[in-house]
């Protein structure tokens, strides 16, 4: 069953399986849905909540195309629906299909995925009101967007930002992507001063998470940096996440298999520049 959320009069989130989030946006005449899950059954749950509204869904937003966030379109989009993804929404789940499947290396061709019907590049104003910016962040993907609401001050941050269900630190997590981009990313989430952020996982939080977020990053990058500078070095860095993040210990991060993803893309990246 998923867990429901009111965030303001308008603004709804749902929380499904793995702690994922779609959040749904109502207006007078129609809705807005954003992100819509993996599983079928946690899918049909949201679309069956949906359809109590009585209103059409005229737009499902993707923040990113990791199958989590964007595999239910199947099931919540109606007949005239606009789906809306980043430009490079294909290069991450193509991404996503060779590591997970490697065997079976190929274009993306599922009858399952409901593609989107409108891309866009930096960003994209959905007029309506309450107004949404839709904003590119990639970092977590090559497609990873954010969605901002001026009036409430709401970002639905997609896994821009990772948050747990338990008082966890969640990290952020880069292995798809980039760290520098992310750290980016981050920071112009920041420069919004949203006072209410809906992750891609977990509860609602606010900037305050997004501040240690980005000190995590900047410490990681930083220390490969120094590495980097060091020419008789010939190890891959080993950290822990409370290298990164002070006053913690290894019990107080939620996935740590996240930081050991993370720190095996800065393995890499270190390798490549050498």
């Amino acid at each position: 069953m998923l867990k429901i959320t009111e965030i303001s009069d308008k603004v709804i989130l749902f929380t499904g399986t793995s702690q994922v989030n779609s959040t749904l946006i109502e207006y007078e005449d129609f809705l807005i849905v954003v992100d819509t899950m993996l599983l079928p059954k946690d899918s049909k749950e949201l679309s069956s909540l949906i359809r109590k509204k009585n209103k059409p869904v005229k737009y499902i937003l993707n923040t990113h195309w990791h199958s989590d966030h964007c595999y239910g379109n199947r099931f919540v989009k109606d007949e005239n629906t606009i789906i809306i993804a980043h430009n490079n929404f294909m290069k991450t789940i193509t991404a996503e299909k060779n590591v997970l499947h490697p065997k079976h290396k190929s274009a993306v061709e599922n009858v399952n995925f409901r593609f989107p019907n409108l891309t866009f590049g930096e960003k994209m104003i959905i007029k309506e009101e309450p107004q949404l910016h839709f904003i590119y962040s990639p970092g977590h993907s090559y497609d990873s967007s954010f969605v901002f609401i001026p009036k409430n001050k709401i970002v639905i941050a997609g896994d821009t930002v990772l948050n747990s269900d338990n008082k966890k630190i969640a990290i952020p997590y880069f292995y798809w992507g980039n760290p520098e981009q992310m750290l980016l990313s981050l920071e112009k989430i920041m420069s919004l001063k949203p006072e209410i952020i809906l992750p891609g996982h977990g509860n609602p939080t606010n900037s305050d998470k997004v501040e240690q977020d980005i000190l995590y990053l900047k410490n990681l990058i930083q220390k490969y940096q120094k590495m980097a500078v060091d020419l008789q070095s010939k190890k891959n860095l080993i950290l822990s996440e409370s290298d990164l993040i002070p006053n913690t210990n290894p019990d107080d991060f939620w996935v740590h298999k996240m930081h050991t993803m993370n720190i095996k893309k800065m393995n890499e990246l270190f390798s490549e520049k050498k």
